[in-house]
């Protein structure tokens, strides 16, 4: 049995193949036996993710923790994490709360529940008019808009 030339990355002089292509080919070369085409197709999309930068399929998206988002947003804005936490009112601390509240929403896949947990067991209505609320503000205000921006980036590290 031959082994499938699409399963290795191609010489600079060769054209690169479609991941159809490659696919097909494997179809072609493994037709009597199904596992190894299977496992030779999975090593495939591997390489054609790998080769457009993307992540693998099969790899797990890391998430931030709720923990990490708090604790990034009490910092970048020189708040103490206690009083985001808390439910005290102040401008100085309500805006990061909503914004923590508002990335917590938006990069991980927790509850509203789950996550209002993690703000002083607040109501989960709560979580949600503050993701409303940063939504409305993203569209009028450039700041909040660079805020965020960084915040995520330094999220994704």
């Amino acid at each position: 049995m031959r082994t499938p030339s699409c399963i290795f990355p191609p010489l600079p002089s060769q054209p690169i193949k479609s991941l159809d292509e490659r696919l097909a080919e494997a179809d072609a070369v493994c037709q009597d036996d199904p596992p190894l085409r299977r496992q030779i197709k999975k090593v495939i999309r591997k390489s054609a993710a790998t080769e457009c930068g993307e992540i693998a399929y099969d790899q797990p998206i890391k998430q931030p923790k709720i923990s990490d988002i708090q604790k990034l947003v009490a910092r970048h804005f020189g708040v103490n994490i206690m009083y985001l936490i808390s439910h005290r009112r102040t401008a100085n601390v309500a805006l990061p709360r909503i914004i923590a509240m508002y990335l917590c929403a938006q990069l991980t896949t927790r509850t509203t529940t789950e996550i209002s947990r993690h703000f002083d067991d607040r109501d989960h209505t709560t979580i949600l008019n503050a993701v409303r609320k940063i939504t409305r503000l993203l569209e009028t205000d450039k700041r909040l808009v660079e805020e965020i921006a960084a915040l995520r980036g330094m999220l994704e590290l």
